[in-house]
């Protein structure tokens, strides 16, 4: 009811028993009562639902609590030590503080030097035990060759030792069939040393030569990549070089360590479950060859290199269950201008990667940083995450003949400004997109390229750009290839395989689907709430005729009764009597279509009257029109019923 409109009734002569307000109050607390039980189902689903997979922390795996801050310490008086060992002549075998000084000779020191000087002591005919620790000095080779021996390294609570070449060599060997194992012993305990917060014995070669072969390491290493186990370094005015060949380490800091080392050879070396990574090549090390190597299940990367590292030949890596990746390699520059150390402003460069087997590693297979030159080939990569990840300003990447398989994720991504990528004869395999690649160059040639639903092949951003060879790619989505915002993609040949159309809004809804019940429970309502509304709107213009008409009705009376007494007419002061207009016979209106005009300034008897020409000439239901009225609906039915019977009586007696 407009402003304008006189108010003919009160709401209670409506029949209007509860007031406003409080129909609002209720229909508030019902909406609220709704958003709430809606929020509810989502907070309930969010929690039942099983929680993505997060990395994990990038500490290193320990088996109890430990004092971090208390092994750089040890880290700290291990380097004062060594440090004040290499000055001085380098001539002399000699004790410095309990340590074992080798000085320069031709012959090498062996077993028995060390043993009749006291550093090693013979336990039995395949039993040594190092007591001291010994430093080789420049010119100096420690030689260890015993067969089928174990040594066990003082390694305790109290105090642990190590095999150190200072500028000199060392070398640690066995033979066939009886390698030569190295293990760091906590005596008190009797038992290997499986603590590394109190220090852990190590071996470490600086600016000399180390030389591995047929040798188990067990329990070495702490804290840092010197003191790590099996560590190598050097820097740029030294040469460090160093080859390990058929070596087992288990439960070590890590496998194998070189920083600021040249022509490293590695071969079959076999890491289980070292704290960090398996093998890691730092610090501009250059020339290293890798072949043959297995790690299972580091706490951090299976391989990792990085810091300026370049020329790198992996060959037959396998890596299993890492923490993080199963490779990580970082060639990002060491400077962006002139610098003291004069580093080089660009990438570093050269990674080939052959026959690799990376599975089951937590962040994903492999990931390429910045590095120029990189190839992969005959490789398999597979996992939950990304396969392969290559990020960062680089070119000439070259995969081929390889498989890159991911169950959650995709298996080739290219994102940063990767320029120059080349992807060929190879298997792609990822969840919602295969091949990703943003802001980035790649050709692709000869692949068989699987997805479960989204995009075979995606490109976007501006500085993106893809060329499509002779491809297969099987799976289903809106395209088979999808280039957005503004990347550019050219197809030499229409890609094979099966793929099948789905709209992307049914796409969205498969992916979606646990949020479809809650949108049907917050939309739902919405459509009955306009239908409310609606009903509503449509009652109140029905009541308000009706009672226009009531009252127009009351004024025809009135108007009547003056004119047979001699007065005139009394218009109210509101509503003025308007002139009779007789009922006429108007068209049934179409089913569901109400036309409230046609009752507007007409005059009925009564209410029976009125009922009958709402729903037969205005289209109103029956329950519409018993709403109104506040009459029961079956009163207005059998009105409705009684008028059908009078037409056809009427009807009857006119033919």
């Amino acid at each position: 009811m407009t402003a304008q409109e006189p108010v003919l009734f009160t709401h209670d002569e409506r029949g209007d028993t509860v007031p406003r307000w409080v129909r609002h109050v209720i229909r508030f607390v019902a909406l609220a009562l709704l958003l709430s039980l809606a929020a509810a189902i989502a907070l309930a689903r969010q929690q039942m639902a099983p929680p993505d997979k997060v990395p994990a922390a990038s500490t290193p795996r320990v088996d109890a609590p430990v004092d971090l801050g208390h092994e750089a310490d040890l880290l700290g008086r291990e380097d004062a030590r060594l440090r004040a060992i290499s000055v001085g002549r380098t001539d002399l075998v000699r004790w410095v503080d309990g340590t074992l000084v080798l000085g320069t000779r031709r012959a090498p020191y062996g077993v028995q030097d060390l043993v009749d000087r006291g550093a090693m002591v013979r336990t039995s005919p395949t039993g040594l035990v190092l007591v001291r620790p010994v430093v080789a000095r420049r010119g100096a080779h420690l030689v260890l060759h015993a067969p089928g021996t174990t040594l066990r390294m003082v390694s305790g609570h109290d105090r642990f030792t190590s095999l150190v070449a200072w500028g000199g060599s060392i070398a640690l060997s066995g033979e066939p069939g009886a390698p030569l194992t190295v293990e760091g012993w906590d005596a008190r305990a009797k038992a290997a040393d499986d603590e590394t917060a109190d220090g852990r014995a190590y071996v470490l070669v600086k600016d000399g030569t180390l030389q591995v072969d047929r040798v188990r390491v067990d329990h070495l290493g702490f804290w840092s990549g010197r003191t790590s186990g099996l560590a190598l370094t050097g820097t740029a005015e030294t040469v460090a070089s160093g080859r390990v060949t058929h070596v087992r380490a288990g439960d070590v800091h890590m496998g194998f360590y070189a920083s600021g080392a040249h022509h490293v050879v590695v071969r079959d070396l076999d890491v289980v479950r070292p704290e960090r990574h398996g093998v890691e090549i730092t610090n501009r090390s250059a020339s290293a060859v890798l072949r043959g190597v297995t790690v299972t299940r580091p706490g951090e990367d299976g391989v990792s290199v990085s810091n300026g590292t370049s020329d790198v030949t992996l060959v037959g890596l396998t890596v299993h269950r890492s923490g993080e990746y199963g490779l990580r390699v970082d060639g990002s520059p060491l400077a962006d201008g002139p610098n003291s150390a004069g580093y080089a402003i660009g990438n570093y460069g050269g990674l080939r990667v052959t026959r690799a087997r990376l599975a089951g590693n937590a962040w994903g297979a492999a990931l390429v940083r910045s590095m120029d030159h990189v190839s992969l080939e005959d490789s398999t990569l597979t996992g939950d995450r990304s396969a392969l990840v290559v990020e960062g300003a680089s070119n000439g990447l070259d995969v081929r003949d390889s498989t890159l398989d991911s169950r959650e994720r995709s298996g080739l991504v290219l994102t940063g400004g990767v320029r120059g990528a080349r992807l060929s004869g190879s298997t792609v395999t990822g969840a919602s997109v295969a091949v990703d690649v943003t802001d980035s160059t790649l050709a692709l040639d000869d692949n068989a390229i699987t997805v479960g639903t989204g995009h075979g092949v995606r490109a976007s951003g501006r500085h993106a750009e893809i060329v499509l060879g002779a491809n297969t790619i099987d799976g289903r989505g809106s395209g088979a290839v999808d280039g957005r915002d503004g990347a550019t993609v050219t197809m030499d040949e229409q890609p094979g395989g099966s793929w099948t159309y789905r709209p992307t809004a049914f796409l969205w809804a498969e992916a979606h689907s646990a949020a479809l019940p809650m949108l049907g429970v917050l939309v739902l309502p919405l459509l009955g709430l306009a239908f409310v509304l609606r009903r509503r709107r449509q009652q109140g213009e029905l009541r308000r005729l009706f009672e226009r008409a009531l009252v127009s009705q009351g004024r025809v009376a009135i108007a009547s009764y003056d004119a047979a007494s001699g007065g005139t007419a009394r218009a109210g002061p509101d509503i003025p009597a308007p002139a009779p207009r007789p009922a006429a016979p108007r068209p049934a209106p179409a089913a569901g279509e109400s036309r409230p005009g046609v009752l507007a300034g007409r005059h009925f008897a009564d209410a029976r009257a009125f009922a009958v020409a709402a729903a037969t000439e205005a289209g109103y239901s029956p329950a519409q029109v018993a709403r109104a009225l506040r009459l029961p609906t079956s009163r207005v039915s059998e009105w409705l019923a009684e008028a059908v019977d009078a037409d056809r009586e009427l009807a009857d007696a006119v033919t």
